[in-house]
């Protein structure tokens, strides 16, 4: 028996965490359990000799042997315009509605509120290590490593000799300083031991700089605003900067807004909304396994709650600051600034986005109203999408913890399967087009342990119900603690591809393996190896033979890098026209670098 750390509630020893407050969980001290006490599904516990909790669930030694489900497509639903929007918003009133579940409910003595709390789970699983997908929303995951000092080399091999002659020649140098939002960088490419190309490139908030001595005897500095404008289409180049106040307690502002906007659209689902079967034996398909005694929750949308619960939501949102500066402050601490930039960049793209008028306004507030008033505007109509499109969420929980999921909707339908405790995660979905028989599924089997993860992800073609493996990727002791300078950890990747349509049946694999090298630092190799069917021949290079294996090896020192600023005076491009004219002579000179190598190797 073990019992949670929090409050204290008798648990089942397959409790990975508490399903009352989310605690973790300790074994019980022997003899602990209190005597004649059994636990119920919803994570009460109930004298023996009981025959219900007093959530109204019978307890588990009166569970009798029930009906078996395996959740299946029923056939082909109505299809609407706008379905996916209506069903994103639908999922966001579900995530919302989640956390006011955590922060209001007490007692989950009601249908409604038990589905609710069985989604709040599956945001407590955790995903890597100790992360849970609440822990990312709220700042605690790891953000993307961006800060490094190492000095990089690069080496090829492969298994044609005549064409090895050429790589064992060249040799591709790095020096890179990164921390926060200064960069530089020294690149050299050398050939038979002489510099062929060389540049420094530099980077800090507000400018960028590139010096390339052998095209140009000029360190070109410019805004960094410019550049951005220069390299990205059009459209994006009219997006400003996006301005808002950085958040020091990221999770503190998480919890306000999963209050505030989960209270709202708690109102969205009712138990009208929520069908209860219980005790009832689930079939994993995919995993393999089977759950005797389930509880599952069948969830459809009512259109007036739905409606009415839009439409609050839009008012919530109109100018919310809070919500936008907890996107922008969550997205710079995981990914950086620049991440921002790439955001306002992909925006125009979107064709989602495009259609609520969001592209028409001229700041990012007036975008975050946008989208308010675009909701508020189709509210009803998006109600009225998702009933028609058959929309339904099916969960099956067993002794407190979801096991299988499925989310309906005219499009298509996913299922999830999960099974998660301290060491051991097991996941799959699949997804199944509207004619229930073609589709795509994925399965993995993780374990972790002393800091080690291991096992195997699958993905799959799903056509006439015949299911085809695409590509695997295979995981052998992925370390959780020791990286390399470049932020990959220690040990070995491998994706093997075998696409029916793209090889023929044959397979392809690529294998990282990250290790310590020799003398000290990091070494990666990449290997990719091609089946001999599909070794693209030399000849037209002017080499015999094919080329079915090469391997590239990235040495990464340990040390702090020894990059260098350019010892050269800078010249100020100040303008869009003085940066493309620049650039373009810069590609003029380095075709004739490129002439001049390949002129010197025919004499």
């Amino acid at each position: 028996m073990k019992k949670c750390e929090n409050c204290n509630l008798i648990l089942q020893d397959s409790d990975a965490f508490c399903p009352k407050c989310g605690g973790a969980t300790v074994e019980c001290e022997s003899g602990s359990p209190a005597e004649g006490e059994t636990a119920c599904n919803c994570g009460e516990n109930c004298s023996c000799g009981e025959e219900n909790c007093e959530c109204g669930e019978q307890t588990a030694e009166n569970v009798q042997a029930g009906p078996q489900m395996q959740f299946v497509d029923d056939g082909k639903k109505k299809k609407g315009k706008k379905g996916l929007i209506a069903a994103i918003i639908a999922a966001v009133i579900v995530v919302l509605g989640v956390g006011a579940a955590l922060v209001y409910m007490l007692v989950l003595n009601t249908p409604s509120k038990q589905f609710l709390m069985a989604q709040a789970k599956m945001l407590k699983t955790e995903w890597s290590g100790k992360t849970t997908v609440a822990d990312v929303l709220k700042g605690k995951g790891q953000p993307v490593k961006r800060d490094f000092s190492s000095d990089i080399s690069v080496s090829m091999d492969t298994d044609n000799q005549n064409f090895n002659d050429i790589l064992n020649k060249l040799s591709l140098d790095y020096k890179i300083k990164s921390e926060g939002s200064e960069y530089l960088l020294n690149g050299e490419l050398n050939y038979n031991g002489s510099p062929l190309l060389s540049c420094v490139l530099t980077a800090d908030e507000n400018t960028v700089g590139l010096y390339v001595p052998e095209l140009s005897n000029e360190y070109y500095v410019t805004e960094k605003g410019l550049v951005e404008q220069v390299l990205t289409d059009e459209d994006a180049g009219e997006y400003d900067p996006i301005e808002y106040t950085k958040l020091d307690d990221i999770e503190k502002a998480y919890n306000s807004i999963v209050k505030r906007y989960g209270k709202i659209l708690l109102g969205g689902i009712d138990d009208e909304d929520v069908k209860v079967e219980k005790n009832v034996t689930v079939k994993l398909e995919l995993l393999e396994k089977e759950f005797k005694g389930c509880k599952v929750y069948t969830y459809t949308p009512d259109k007036e709650r739905i409606a009415a619960a839009l439409k609050a939501l839009s008012g919530e949102m109109r100018e919310d600051e809070e919500l936008f500066n907890y996107v922008c402050s969550l997205t710079e601490f995981y990914y950086g600034s620049d991440a921002l930039v790439m955001l306002g960049a992909s925006v125009g793209e979107s064709t989602i986005v495009s259609e609520t008028g969001v592209t028409e306004a001229e700041t990012w507030k007036e975008r975050q109203a946008a989208l308010a008033d675009y909701i508020a505007e189709h509210a009803d109509e998006f109600a009225q999408q998702l009933v028609d499109s058959g929309f339904e969420i099916k969960t099956a929980v067993h002794k407190g913890k979801p096991v299988m999921q499925t989310v309906k909707y005219s499009e298509s339908t996913v299922s999830f399967e999960i099974i998660s405790d301290r060491e051991e995660l097991l996941f799959a979905w699949k997804v199944i087009d509207d004619d229930g028989q073609n589709g795509t599924s994925f399965v993995a089997e993780l374990t972790r342990k002393d800091g080690m993860l291991n096992g195997k992800v699958d993905f799959n073609n799903i056509e006439s119900d015949e299911s085809s493996r695409v590509m695997s990727i295979e995981l052998k002791d992925i370390s959780s603690e020791k990286k390399s300078a470049l932020g990959i950890p220690y040990g070995t990747v491998t994706v093997a591809v075998a696409d029916e349509d793209l090889l023929n049946g044959e397979e392809m694999t690529y294998t990282l393996s990250t290790s310590a090298a020799e003398n000290g630092g990091t070494e990666h190799l990449m290997t990719v190896e091609l089946p001999e069917s599909l070794a693209p021949s030399l000849e037209s290079l002017g080499f015999s033979g094919t080329l079915s294996e090469m391997t590239m090896k990235i040495y990464s020192s340990d040390k702090a890098s020894t990059a260098k600023a350019p010892d050269a005076d800078s010249t100020n491009l100040s303008s869009e026209e003085e940066i493309e004219e620049t650039l373009n002579e810069m590609t003029g000179e380095l075709a004739n670098v490129i002439l001049q190598f390949m002129f010197s190797e025919m004499m």
